[in-house]
């Protein structure tokens, strides 16, 4: 898993998308030819500030901000053809407080001076100003304090990068405006993961700027990742915000929301925002003693300013064994200082003296079921003709069950041929499973994956007539 973060992409400054993709490719063969090598990514998660933004005092937001979207789904759909085949699906996006139009919230405000608040009013906007769900607003630049007055128009302040998240997975994924709804699920499982995207921009804004999360958005979240569909997955969640500050911060999240979190069950937790790569087990601190175990990537691309003393522009790599439930986590650091092409390597997390992270991941709090338990689920989603429902059970079984591969196998008589038949039949036990798998590789235009196919004992060696037949169909079209 590839975790990136604080891309604050912008045309008119910075690293271009060219260079940019190139030194991650770049990266990508030195780290699998390394010792030990390390697999490329399945799955891309983004954790926010996917653009710069614009000031409040900015001539033409709209056609900036549509500019800067444009450059970010620019790479990031490149990223996705390179890293991913092209499956939008296995990316992970959430905003970020650079996400957040500034001229849009300001639109939404009104000043109090100017509406001459009794005494006792204006006392109690300074009260409410530093709740967590405050509706005013103070502006130290303009001496000013403001009530939120028009929330429709406030909610809109993310309005851009909600079509920027449409457009990016083609309408198959949409972003609600309303902000206890602000939350996606990602279930991969493949990957034997589960994935709550949260936006944690809630009540977010230049002139509030602490993170939340809308504590709807957990409860929404909570409720689908332990439902049947995902029991055994590792839940992971993802936004923005630190939950750690300086004591003249004021830009990061409470960090009881980590608490909440482990309540819901979540095992890990990944965010970005303060510009530099940390490693925190956050225990529960009522009772279980379970914990979550919370990452933060550095900024992929950002500027010379957004970058904290001491720190370079990096990000994460991340390897879940999710049988054993054990992970590691590797920081990439770009090592130069040229935006013309980077230079990633190896990096170091400096308070933990190392460059790897080795960690054991918390157990889901919901029972996992049985392998047979398991296996009589999918052959109950079979005789529902839920070859797709199926499928998403028997992915997380092939690998130590003959079984499962054979009703797997049953499922693609139905499911259009795609990557995870090949990773999981490949290399075939059986002359049936081989017949399959060369049908799919031609389908998916993978020639170079039906040779080696062609090439394996069980088909080459094999004197079954099925056999012969498909040396004879595919042998010819291969060369």
């Amino acid at each position: 898993m590839m975790h990136i973060s604080d891309l604050h992409r912008d045309p008119t400054q910075g690293i271009r998308n060219g260079p940019l993709l190139r030194s991650l490719v770049n990266d990508r063969n030195r780290y699998a030819t390394g010792t030990p090598p390390l697999s490329p990514p399945s799955l891309i998660i983004v954790s926010g500030d996917i653009v710069y933004g614009v000031p409040a005092t900015h001539s033409t937001p709209n056609d900036t901000l549509a500019a800067q979207y444009q450059e970010a789904e620019s790479f990031l759909v490149d990223l996705v053809n390179t890293f991913l085949d092209g499956d939008r699906q296995r990316l992970v996006l959430v905003p970020g407080n650079h996400d957040v139009s500034y001229p849009e919230t300001l639109t939404a405000l009104t000043s109090l001076t100017a509406s001459s608040p009794a005494a006792s009013s204006l006392s109690d906007a300074i009260a409410d100003l530093f709740s967590p769900h405050s509706s005013h607003r103070w502006s130290w630049k303009d001496l000013q304090l403001y009530r939120l007055t028009d929330k429709d128009r406030y909610n809109r302040r993310i309005e851009h990068f909600a079509s920027f998240y449409s457009r990016f997975y083609k309408g198959a994924r949409s972003y609600s405006l309303a902000p206890e709804e602000q939350v996606d699920i990602f279930a991969y499982p493949a990957y034997g993961i589960v994935i709550a995207a949260f936006n944690s921009c809630y009540n977010n804004d230049p002139l509030h700027r602490a993170g939340c999360i809308h504590p709807n958005a957990i409860a929404v979240a909570a409720r689908q990742v332990e439902s049947l569909q995902y029991q055994g997955h590792i839940p992971v969640a993802v936004w923005h915000h630190n939950t750690l500050g300086g004591p003249h911060s004021d830009d990061y999240m409470d960090a009881d929301t980590l608490q909440v979190l482990i309540d819901c069950g979540f095992s890990i937790g990944l965010h970005g925002h303060q510009h530099k790569p940390t490693f925190v087990e956050e225990r529960f601190r009522f009772a279980t003693g379970r914990k979550i175990t919370v990452l933060s990537a550095g900024t992929l691309c950002g500027g010379h300013r957004s970058l904290p003393h001491g720190h370079d522009r990096s990000y994460n790599l991340l390897e879940l064994d999710t049988e054993a439930y054990s992970a590691t986590v590797h920081q990439r650091r770009m090592s130069n200082d040229s935006f013309d092409l980077p230079v990633w390597t190896a990096g170091w997390y400096s308070d933990l003296n190392a460059s790897t992270i080795q960690f054991d991941i918390q157990t889901p709090l919901v029972p996992q079921p049985s392998q047979n338990a398991r296996l009589s689920e999918a052959e109950s989603l079979l005789a529902k003709n839920d070859h797709a429902g199926a499928r998403s059970v028997l992915l997380r079984l092939v690998s130590t069950d003959g079984i499962a591969r054979r009703m797997l196998a049953e499922c693609y008589t139905v499911l259009p041929y795609d990557d995870d038949l090949i990773s999981s039949l490949f290399p075939p036990q059986s002359v049936s499973e081989a017949i399959l798998l060369a049908d799919a590789l031609w389908e998916l235009g993978d020639k170079k994956r039906l040779g080696e196919l062609l090439g394996l004992s069980v088909v080459a060696d094999s004197i079954d007539s099925a056999a012969i037949e498909l040396r004879q169909k595919y042998e010819a079209r291969v060369k």
